[in-house]
């Protein structure tokens, strides 16, 4: 079989590395060596390129021509300044390959998104162009110094007064199809632009020429952190050679940085001091940086083995192009590589407008839609996938396997932040460390979450609250404005969760709507409660209770504990001890002491003054207007039990108002019991109204087994 190319035959089976591949030639089989298939592919690649056809095909060829000289042979050294003649002359040769001998990259330094005088001149690179008519060049073209990169490049000054990096573009004046580009001019030492590059050995493509482009970076401007000065909640700091920290408490003195309680760190120095874009950001405007897009430290090679697979989709299509959030399509993002060969920057796809960023090594995997601006990114940001608008964050490191949708934006965020599933507007927070798995709604916004933050479903907004470590497994509905202490765990919780000061370990708590404006102790766990829990104040020890709707404006003691409520508990000023009572609706303005327990309440229970020790009693419904002094115990009410007034013990210390029953209707006004005594002793009596109006006593005389009938305060 004689040679031929590859085009020429009407079937090639897929070559295999050894022995020989199959070729079919109008029906005739040949076994073909591997290397004399390899000779007939550099012969078709030779045909197309030096032959003047369009160029396709393994681009890998065209850097081994490079490499082996063929290129230069077939081609005509030309410098930047008669290319632009022969362009403007008509003078070129279609088809002819032309040697551009002087190109070197030439462009503005950026300070942010401002233009600087300062002009960073790149290496002189040799590239290879080919003409497709007497006046133009295509815009494909291939370097002699990175033969294995294909480029796009645009000789023309004309394209390019409106981006800032290669023109004064400030200057223009008007908008839309009226732009007055007369008072603008282009870089001195302009020599074309190369506005796509793409190395094809480790197959990175970005909107410019990235081998050679360099951006400006400085010093943070935080205040360096000292032992005898005070530090606000989410205060930031910096500890030289160290890193940046975020203050995780109010009043914060003479903690150290390695104080994981006071302080979250949120930029790690290991690999750079040199994160701030922006010198009216910087301590100190002339300490600075100029360095590539893929910064290595010196000596290294960490790029050609660390930097692979990673699209940065670029702005420009022919000559109508975006220029960028900030008027150029030289995106000012730097990625610090480190010295060590498990830095990766790998298999990163990310869309327009990725500008404005540093990152640290370990940025792996991520697909990120357009616009994310001006981030500080830690190391191991991996396997994100990022919706649009992702900007202004600081994020200290292991950024992993989130989901983020639109507005991910001026948040703080400590290391360990990963497996979050998040919808639009996740922004202005401060987050510490350790915040995973987290579903989250629309709307988490401006929080302060100090770390451990985990498995919680947040089902609607989450604003401006301040969380303290240990928010885990919680399903929450909208919620704002709330002070959170430490351990608040497995709570299902309503919407209108608002305004509330919350102390430690509030737990397995199952809340509906409308919990707001209370003030919570520790300990408030295990408890039921129906819509409206609001305007109370409760002190350490609630748990276990089912509370249906409507407990309002109460103040309660220590050890609420294991009771059953009906609506309307309110106004109530509670002691210690209010334990396993049985309440129906309406307990309303009551003063109870301690030890308000073991009672069953059916309703209307308003406006009496209890001390100490109520407790085992049957109250019927409407006990009102009552004033009941200590160790009333055991008794039961009907209807209708006023203006009662119990002393305390009786004539004798230590007795107690108890195994008494009150009937319906008794109305205690003007009855004094502080002489009684039937009423303290250790049997049953029972308290109820003749038929003339008057009260009376009985209870069983134990001596001779009568009833006994005497005025009620005997």
């Amino acid at each position: 079989m004689a040679r031929k190319k590859i085009s020429d035959f009407p079937e090639l089976l897929t070559p295999h590395l050894s022995g020989f591949t199959q070729v079919v030639d109008e029906w005739t089989n040949y076994q073909v060596s591997l290397e004399t298939l390899k000779n007939v592919l550099v012969d078709e690649q030779e045909h197309n390129f030096l032959g003047n056809q369009s160029i396709d095909g393994d681009l890998s060829i065209i850097g081994d021509l490079i490499i082996n000289g063929k290129l230069l042979e077939k081609s005509t050294n030309v410098t930047y300044s008669e290319l632009v003649t022969l362009i403007s002359t008509s003078g070129l040769t279609s088809g002819q390959l032309y040697r551009l001998t002087d190109f070197q990259t030439v462009h503005y330094m950026f300070n942010a998104a401002v233009r600087l005088n300062d002009i960073n001149i790149g290496a002189n690179e040799v590239l290879y162009l080919t003409a497709n008519s007497s006046s133009s060049i295509m815009d494909t073209c291939y370097s002699e110094t990175y033969p294995h990169d294909i480029m796009q490049y645009d000789w023309n000054p004309d394209n390019w007064l409106k981006d800032i990096g290669f023109a004064n573009a400030e200057n223009m004046s008007g908008s839309g199809l009226t732009i007055d580009l007369s008072a603008v001019s282009i870089i001195n030492g302009f020599k074309g632009v190369i506005y796509f590059r793409h190395d094809l050995y480790n197959n990175n493509q970005l909107g410019y020429d990235f081998r050679n482009v360099k951006f400006r970076r400085w010093k943070l401007n935080y205040p360096v952190w000292s032992s005898g000065s005070t530090y606000n909640l989410s205060q930031k700091v910096q500890v030289l050679n160290n890193g940046a920290y975020m203050s995780l408490i109010s009043g914060n003195t003479n903690n150290n940085t390695s104080n994981a309680t006071y302080w979250s760190k949120i930029i790690d120095y290991s690999y750079s001091e040199y994160y701030c874009n922006d010198s009216t950001l910087s301590s100190n405007p002339l300490d600075f940086i100029d360095v590539l897009t893929f910064s290595e430290q010196s000596g290294t090679t960490i790029y050609d083995w660390c930097v692979r697979n990673n699209t940065f989709e670029h702005i420009k299509y022919g000559y109508d192009y975006l220029m960028g959030s900030l008027g150029s399509i030289l995106s000012n993002n730097v990625f610090y590589l480190g010295n060590e060969l498990t830095n990766f920057i790998i298999d990163n796809k990310l869309d327009v407008f990725f500008e404005l960023n540093t990152v640290s090594p370990g940025f792996q995997r991520n697909d990120i839609n357009h616009y994310c601006l001006n981030n500080i990114i830690g190391a191991n940001c991996n396997n994100n996938t990022i919706n649009h608008d992702f900007s202004l964050n600081i994020i200290d490191g292991d950024f992993n396997e989130n989901t983020i949708g639109n507005n991910f934006r001026f948040n703080t965020i400590s290391n360990s932040f990963y497996g979050n599933v998040i919808q639009d507007y996740f922004q202005f927070n401060k987050i510490g460390f350790e915040f995973y798995e987290n579903i989250i709604s629309n709307w988490f916004s401006t929080n302060t979450v100090h770390s451990v933050c985990f498995r919680n479903k947040f089902l609607e907004v989450f604003v401006q609250n301040k969380v303290q470590n240990g928010f885990m497994n919680n399903e929450v509905g909208s919620s704002y404005l709330n002070i959170i202490g430490n351990n608040f765990n497995f709570n299902i919780i309503g919407d209108n969760f608002y305004n509330n000061e919350i102390s430690d370990t509030f737990t397995k708590n199952i809340i509906n709507n409308g919990f707001y404006q209370n003030t919570i102790g520790i300990d408030f766990t295990d408890n039921s409660l129906g819509d409206n829990f609001k305007f109370n104040t409760i002190l350490i020890g609630f748990t276990g209770n089912t509370i249906s709707s409507n407990f309002l404006t109460n103040t309660i003691g220590t050890g609420f504990t294991d009771n059953e409520i009906s609506t309307n508990f309110n106004l109530n000023t509670i002691g210690g001890g209010f334990h396993a009572n049985t309440i129906e609706s309406s307990f309303n303005n009551n003063n109870i002491g301690n030890g308000f327990k073991y009672n069953s309440i059916q309703g209307d229970f308003a406006s009496n003054v209890i001390t100490n020790n109520f407790t085992g009693n049957q109250i019927g419904i409407r006990f009102n207007n009552n004033d009941i002094g200590d160790n009333f115990n055991g008794n039961s009410t009907g209807i209708n039990t006023v203006n009662l007034t119990i002393p305390d013990h009786g004539l004798v210390s230590g007795t107690t108002f108890n195994l008494n029953r009150i009937r319906d209707g008794f109305d205690g006004t003007g009855i004094d019991f502080s002489s009684a005594t039937h009423v303290y002793n250790q049997y049953n009596c029972e308290l109820l109204k003749t038929s003339t109006g008057t009260y009376k006593l009985s209870y069983v005389d134990g001596t001779d087994d009568t009833i006994k009938v005497v005025n009620v305060n005997t």
